[in-house]
């Protein structure tokens, strides 16, 4: 067996539900002051043919509020601690100023290259809070009847839902018979995904969006809340995630749910911890705590909640879906509404570093701590990002998030634990069949892992603190 066995510690203490209570009251209050001061308006997806001339309008309602900027893909947007320095320098006199909460930026002759992409817009408030909001957009420039296969009798539509085209008139083959027995070919349908967040080994996540980021993480960070789901305030959703130094790398130990006022964490070891006591979990018999179903599935704790799923590999990786069971496909980019916060859409917080929920003494992050440079080893081809057609769903290509772990593991001639390699590239497996298939319902196969799973069961329980009954057969 390739496993060590380590010595079990005590269980992981659960942060305090009260203080946790308090602290969900006061990010919900935040968010209530600034919608009382006024949402920000700014467009979230803007289609712009090639050689138009455009221009983004961003505003925020209220008083003593200022545009700061509306900044382009080609510019580097300051972190938020910057942000908040430089508003606290700014005069009384440019918030009281006619139209300081109204911004226009625009463009001529808009290229692919040059335009498209996201536009941040930064505002500040003097009274409020939060003191630095951003709004961001994203431009996409392309003609989609550029190629068109449309006859010279029916007109090029486009279609900016389904990203593809669509041609009105005269149906060929209800033409008259000179016109010959060509039949119509209609348009391509784009593939539909499921909004997921990936969690991987190393300080990598790949968003709901597709597009994955390297953090620096340490102790617990929000990774997807959403204050108001279906605009009630009196039903706000967390997801945290709490995170060490596992196998000399970044790991995820916790994941902590609020959801329906209950709280439970998912721990290393396969353990579900509410208020301190183990819960004994089945594989594959669910039961309710709270509003969620959990159970042991496909080696992951999974909680089916009202608003979204979540899954814990019970090491170091987990992934978070939005939606529930009749949650269906859509090939539309996921959009962070203004009640959504987390490092599952960004870690733009302007107040906390990288969405963390507090930052005690040993906890520190950089803000600025960019991802590793070195070359892609040659392992982490496989991967890559799948061949998909990119010109029907162009938001989903923005990356691997297992390409840029796998990288991160092999940073600086770092070699990866057999665990970190088959974590990795199970998690990337059952990322990509939660985006097309909703629900993991059984385990994925990965070479990475060992030949006999019940090694791999064992090795996971010795990492952590598990129930007193392991909650699978072996």
């Amino acid at each position: 067996q390739w496993y060590q066995r380590r010595v079990r510690g005590p269980i992981y203490s659960f942060l305090d539900l009260a203080k946790m209570k308090w602290q969900l009251f006061l990010v919900a209050l935040a968010a209530r002051l600034s919608l009382n001061s006024g949402r920000m308006i700014f467009p979230e997806r803007v289609y712009i043919k090639p050689g138009d001339t455009f221009s983004l309008t961003c505003e925020i309602p209220g008083e003593e509020v200022l545009i700061e900027k509306i900044y382009t893909p080609a510019e580097d947007l300051p972190s938020g601690r910057e942000l908040e320095r430089e508003s606290n320098l700014i005069p009384i006199e440019r918030f009281r100023a006619p139209g300081a909460g109204i911004a226009t930026v625009g463009f001529t002759d808009a290229t692919a290259e040059t335009h498209q992409g996201y536009y941040t817009c930064v505002a500040y408030r003097k009274i409020g809070f939060p003191r630095v909001e951003t709004a961001t957009g994203y431009v996409i420039v392309i003609d989609l009847c550029a190629d068109h296969d449309c006859t010279r009798q029916q007109t090029c539509v486009e279609d900016f839902v389904r990203f593809t085209h669509t041609c009105e008139g005269p149906d060929p083959t209800t033409s008259p018979p000179d016109a010959g027995n060509f039949i119509f070919p209609g348009p391509t349908e784009p593939p539909g995904f499921y909004p997921v967040c990936s969690i991987f080994p190393a300080g990598v996540i790949k968003s709901f969006n597709a597009a994955p980021a390297y953090y620096d993480l340490a102790c617990t960070h929000v990774l997807a809340a959403d204050f108001s789901p279906g605009g009630d305030f009196a039903q706000p959703w967390f997801v945290y995630g709490t995170f060490d130094q596992h196998d000399g790398n970044t790991a995820m130990s916790h994941m902590t749910i609020f959801a329906g006022g209950a709280a439970f964490e998912f721990q290393r070891g396969w353990l579900i911890n509410r208020n301190g006591e183990k819960v004994p979990v089945e594989e594959g018999v669910p039961q309710n705590v709270g509003d969620c179903e959990v159970t042991f599935i496909g080696l992951h704790l999974r909680a089916a909640c009202p608003h979204f799923y979540v899954y814990y590999d019970g090491i170091m990786s987990g992934h978070i879906r939005l939606g529930n069971s009749g949650t269906a496909k859509s090939s539309t980019e996921p959009v962070k509404g203004y009640t959504n916060v987390g490092l599952c859409w960004d870690n733009r917080s302007g107040f906390r570093p990288n969405w963390q929920v507090a930052t005690p003494s040993g906890c520190e992050v950089d803000t600025e701590k960019q991802k590793c440079q070195d070359v892609m080893p040659s392992e982490c081809n496989e991967l890559k990002p799948s061949p998909f057609n990119i010109n029907l769903v162009p938001w989903y290509f923005r990356g691997r998030g297992s390409h840029q772990s796998c990288n991160e593991l092999n940073c600086e001639g770092q070699i990866p634990t057999e665990a970190q390699e088959c974590a990795l590239k199970q998690a990337d497996k059952v990322n990509l069949h939660l985006r097309k298939v909703k629900e993991l319902t059984e385990k994925k196969e990965e070479g990475a892992c060992p030949e006999d799973e019940c090694d791999w069961k064992r090795d996971l329980l010795s990492r952590g603190c598990p129930q007193e009954n392991p909650p699978f057969q072996c």
